[in-house]
């Protein structure tokens, strides 16, 4: 039973409670507002613990937070309303092979699962293409594993560095890339498309993209709750991050695997930077140059997800503090706008937790805030996230997936532990995935 809610062992149920608490304290008060403005009972009617009565107000620093909070989240908004409208684009594929296609593979001690993603790719009908396995750093049988492979498309490369990173790895398979077309794929992924390539083709015989992401999905949804919470996870962000910036005429995002880019577009931006967040760093670049990334609605990558508390939070720590590095290496771009607001969204898991906690001291001190949104703007924005929720469910899955609104929203809280773990990461090392191995999937059409 606790396996299957993500809990195995003591640090995945001390995370699991917090957030039980969490949620539960974010519905009461919420119902107490709910109440409040059906009533109108007042709040100085709630039995109040007041440790100390003091006039100490911090109005300004509510104005950042209460900012961060609201706007930069409305771009997630923003993109899922286009992703809802977003039209598929039709299903095609090359039978021409004079594109070489380099697909990298970096792989950190990964000997449960290397030797699957390579299986999956040497079947590709498309021909005109090498694999390159990158073993960084590995002290366990990667490199033995992925050499068992016995293909000539197929070149593992022992790295060792002192340095840890992903970006270490693809830019030294960079360097050996003989192909015009780079495609990158983690050890954890699957590809059960024989067409895959084929289908990645077709989108570089349009001289204007310079890039591709495809759809992921997941390989182990039934693994657990947990598992199954990422899979709707990123259905949601596919509609978003990817069919959603699309249907606004943007660069979709990198997601740092099922990727695929112009060797010489990766080159003129002088390869991967050895960030945390090596796929956001690279797009926001790449971005900011005025290169077309389209996103390959019929190509699907499908990839492990963490099925304990500790490791989701682990692997997300990661993703947060990268994804703040490169909100401050870009502080004085702001673009288009809504791309600025979105690399502030880090921040917002600060300002709730700074919000939250100027509104307990006000309460303990018997105050009240001179700015207060009020109970009306907090339940009007409630309510229209959750109608957007809905609205991604039912695309994403149809009726059954409403079902899964209270477990989504309370899956999504884990953000805001993440965000104070994400204070102590500095490496890449500190956040690795362990993954095990999951039988693949029934293939998905798209």
């Amino acid at each position: 039973m606790f396996k299957k809610i993500g809990v195995i062992k003591l640090k995945d149920f001390w995370y699991f409670f917090l957030l039980m608490a969490i949620f539960g304290i974010i519905l009461l008060f919420f119902s107490g507002a709910i109440y409040q403005m059906v009533t109108g009972w007042e709040l100085h009617h709630y039995p109040r613990i007041i440790l100390r009565r003091m006039s100490v107000q911090f109005p300004y620093l509510l104005y950042i937070s209460v900012f961060f909070m609201y706007f930069s989240v409305s771009t997630l908004f923003i993109m899922g309303i286009a992703g809802i409208f977003y039209r598929k684009k039709k299903d095609r594929v090359t039978y021409k092979e004079d594109k070489r296609i380099s697909i990298i593979i970096p792989a950190h001690n990964e000997e449960n699962v290397v030797k699957n993603i390579i299986l999956d790719l040497v079947k590709q009908t498309y021909q005109n293409m090498e694999i390159l396995v990158i073993c960084h750093n590995c002290r366990d049988k990667t490199a033995e594993r992925a050499r068992e492979v016995k293909n000539e498309k197929v070149k593992v490369i022992e790295l060792n560095t002192r340095k840890s990173g992903k970006a270490l790895a693809l830019n030294r398979a960079l360097e050996m890339a003989e192909g015009e077309i780079i495609a990158h794929f983690d050890t954890d992924n699957q590809i059960q498309d024989k067409n895959f390539l084929r289908r990645l083709a077709f989108y570089f015989e349009d001289e204007s993209i310079d890039g591709v992401q495809s759809k992921l999905s997941v390989t182990n949804p039934t693994e657990s709750i947990l598992t199954m919470m990422q899979k709707i996870e990123f259905d949601i962000f596919n509609i978003i991050g990817l069919a959603g910036r699309n249907a606004l005429g943007l660069p979709c995002f990198l997601s740092g695997t099922g990727t695929a880019l112009r060797k010489e577009v990766i080159e003129e931006v002088g390869g991967w930077s050895n960030s945390l967040v090596e796929d956001f760093e690279l797009f926001t670049r790449l971005s900011r140059k005025g290169k077309k990334l389209e996103y390959g609605n019929n190509l699907v990558t499908f990839d492990e997800k963490p099925s304990t508390w500790a490791s989701l939070l682990r692997q997300r720590s990661r993703w947060v503090k990268g994804h703040i590095q490169v909100a401050l290496d870009n502080i004085d771009y702001l673009g288009n706008g809504l791309d600025y607001l979105y690399r502030l969204i880090p921040f917002s898991v600060f300002s709730f937790w700074i919000s939250s906690g100027l509104y307990g001291f006000y309460f303990l001190t018997g105050q009240s805030s001179v700015w207060d949104l009020g109970n009306n703007i907090w339940i009007g924005w409630t309510s229209f996230f959750i109608l957007f929720k809905i609205s991604l469910l039912l695309k994403t899955g149809g009726i059954k997936r409403v079902f899964f609104l209270f477990p989504q929203w309370f899956f999504s809280l884990h953000w805001l532990l993440v965000g104070v773990m994400a204070l102590k990461v500095k490496t890449w090392a500190q956040t690795k995935t362990v993954h095990n191995g999951i039988p693949s999937p029934r293939e998905v059409k798209t």
